[in-house]
């Protein structure tokens, strides 16, 4: 401890300042380095929703085209492959270019949240060559085509469903949650399509198909009441829109006229493309108007907005870190700068008066205790260089004495010796 005090005391005033000063610059830089880190964990949060929103976006795309490919095929086999192998070989080739497209997506995206439902989803997507080659050879029956084809979409759902708890922003995560609900409701659609497909291309209603279609019916209610519970407004609006839409009247209109010929015991009498095309433009239509058309505009709107948010944080957060350190350095320099100036000036007049010369003067610049120091100094040079006038001035005077003795003495002396003369 002593050797630190000697240390420290023996430093010179400079290095006394700058270590007065240092804390406070490595306080500064301490909670700078802090904000920023946390802007850009921000940020990186921000560019997490985004690789997200994007995820979700391909996965209701190839979902979307796999319940088109879904109804085909069940048409198909239904038919005994007689209709559809031409749009349905078109549409695989619509399916596997959205499949491509999640190949390269996954290649930058890293939750590892979502890893696991991510495998599951690949290794169905995987076994789809297969499932597709058994279709076309007719060695498939419909439900179990039906399967194929919905364990991918609950496989893509998990997915989906597992995003709104990663996300910390309230808003970002309700539309998310929306944007899981419509995939939900938009699949009992599709599984309605393809079960009524094969109902009006079999002209037959099993037990089995008609409790699947119940079930389906109520599952869409429930999600229905749920979407319009936890989402604004104006998305329930937007979602009676579609109900109200003729499109959606007109698939409406198909099926209840086809359960009303069979109710009579004259069979559906229901012309399965009929039903399907109907039933693919209400699909569309959600679709159009409110997953792709609606939440995912304002899932990109939210991302942009936040990212922006973000981005301006912390470039401000900059700012102020580099103005906040710039200016504590110039005004601590300043000071250092005119409080050793100051000390250096009394010290250069005081070895003046070291050496005899009582003519310099500490310039006095400020009123604070250095100022009053050099005052002081000053008041000090000035009474010893009028001590030392009047000493040479008595000095002088002196002299002056000393030679008017001599004289008067020597006259003394000089007259002594006349009378001794005489």
């Amino acid at each position: 401890m002593r050797f630190l005090r000697d240390f420290f005391n023996n430093l010179p005033l400079k290095y006394k300042l700058a270590g007065i000063i240092a804390p406070t610059l490595i306080a500064l830089l301490y909670y700078s380095a802090v904000s920023i880190m946390e802007k850009n964990g921000a940020l990186n949060e921000i560019a997490d929703f985004a690789g997200m929103r994007d995820l979700a976006v391909n996965l209701s795309e190839i979902v979307h085209e796999l319940q088109k490919e879904r109804g085909m095929s069940v048409g198909f086999l239904a038919s005994k492959g007689n209709n559809l192998r031409p749009e349905l070989e078109a549409q695989r080739g619509a399916t596997d270019k959205k499949i491509e497209a999640l190949g390269k997506l996954m290649e930058s995206f890293g939750n590892k949240n979502l890893e696991e439902p991510l495998k599951i989803l690949a290794q169905r997507i995987d076994d789809l060559k297969s499932k597709r080659e058994a279709i076309s050879a007719l060695s498939m029956d419909g439900p179990d085509a039906i399967e194929v084809y919905s364990g991918i979409h609950r496989a893509s759902f998990d997915v989906i469903g597992g995003m709104p708890s990663l996300v910390n922003d309230g808003e970002f995560s309700n539309r998310f949650l929306g944007y899981y609900i419509l995939q939900l409701y938009k699949e009992l659609m599709g599984l309605e399509r393809a079960t009524l497909n094969m109902v009006f291309a079999t002209d037959r209603l099993t037990p089995g198909m008609e409790r699947d279609l119940a079930d389906f019916t109520q599952k869409q209610n429930s999600l229905q009441a749920m979407y319009l519970t936890v989402m604004s407004k104006a998305d329930g609006e937007i979602f009676y829109a579609f109900l109200g839409d003729q499109i959606s009247k007109n698939a409406k209109a198909i099926k209840t006229a086809a359960f009303q010929r069979a109710a009579t015991g004259g069979g559906f009498g229901q012309d399965p493309k009929e039903w399907s095309k109907a039933q693919t433009e209400k699909i569309n239509l959600l679709n159009d108007k409110l997953i792709a058309g609606h939440l995912q505009k304002e899932m990109t709107r939210i991302t942009e907005a936040r990212l922006a948010e973000s981005k301006a944080a912390l470039r401000n957060t900059w700012i102020i870190t580099i103005t906040a350190m710039l200016m504590t350095l110039a005004v601590s320099l300043s000071i250092a700068r005119a409080l050793t100036k100051s000390v250096n000036d009394t010290l250069n007049v005081v070895a003046s008066l070291a050496e005899g010369d009582f003519t310099r003067e500490v310039p006095v610049t400020s009123r604070d205790e250095v100022g009053a120091l050099g005052k002081s100094v000053n008041a000090m040079v000035a009474d010893l260089r009028n001590m030392f006038v009047e000493i040479g001035q008595n000095a002088k005077t002196l002299a002056v004495s000393s030679e008017e003795m001599a004289a008067i003495s020597s006259q003394l002396a000089s007259g002594s010796e006349e009378m001794s003369a005489q």
